[in-house]
């Protein structure tokens, strides 16, 4: 799993906003935010941690994504192997059988 290796927050009491910008280990930028609503009180804290959790989970989603479409080209490709792995092992057991009855035919004559 990508870590996050740095982040910065950002703090405007004015806006009673908190953003934070999250770096993964390939320099990637996650940029979450929590904004406080007029009718409760600004809770920098609070604010920190959902702006956090709010890039934390951008960043998982991205990757989630990420991990999936790669899943599933392999595992297409996968399939395709095993066909072509399943003919070939068919085409030995084939020939083995083949080898197996001559070799019971030559022995019961």
């Amino acid at each position: 799993m990508v870590k996050v290796v740095d982040s910065k927050e950002y703090i405007n009491e004015e806006k009673r906003t908190v953003v934070t910008i999250l770096f993964d280990e390939m320099n990637n930028r996650f940029e979450g935010k929590a904004v406080c609503s007029v009718d409760d009180d600004f809770d920098i804290d609070f604010g920190k941690r959902l702006s956090y959790l709010r890039a934390k989970r951008i960043m998982l989603r991205a990757y989630n994504k990420e991990n999936i479409r790669y899943y599933e080209g392999q595992k297409e490709s996968w399939k395709q192997f095993c066909e072509r792995a399943e003919k070939e092992i068919s085409k030995y057991e084939n020939a083995l059988d083949k080898i197996n009855n001559t070799i019971d035919d030559m022995l019961t004559d």
